[in-house]
């Protein structure tokens, strides 16, 4: 079962409890709509046996598990060959000034 499917499946009972900012909602209608007639579709033909598919368009969210996903999970992997074999820190530093008149 995918999240696209939950969300439809369990969504308007969620949504009549919850309400979503209007990015959330975004998200949400985009996770839905992903790999559905919503967003269209093209053909693809093998040029080999003829074959043909009707493949439906991605929402290209980047919270979507179905299309980013994997793209940024590539993008990680890729980041993570970059370190360096020694132990991280991630040290924040702020700096507050108070003004005086």
């Amino acid at each position: 079962m995918t999240l696209a499917e939950v969300f439809r499946w369990h969504g308007p009972a969620y949504l009549a409890k919850h309400a979503l900012s209007s990015a959330k909602a975004k998200v949400w209608r985009a996770i839905v709509a992903c790999r559905t007639a919503i967003l269209g579709s093209h053909v693809e033909t093998c040029d080999g046996c003829g074959v043909t598919r009707h493949v439906y368009h991605s929402c290209r969210n980047r919270h979507c598990p179905q299309c980013q996903t994997r793209t940024k999970e590539h993008w990680l992997a890729k980041r993570r060959q970059e370190l360096l074999p020694v132990p991280y820190f991630h040290l924040v530093f702020s700096c507050r000034t108070r003004c005086m008149r």
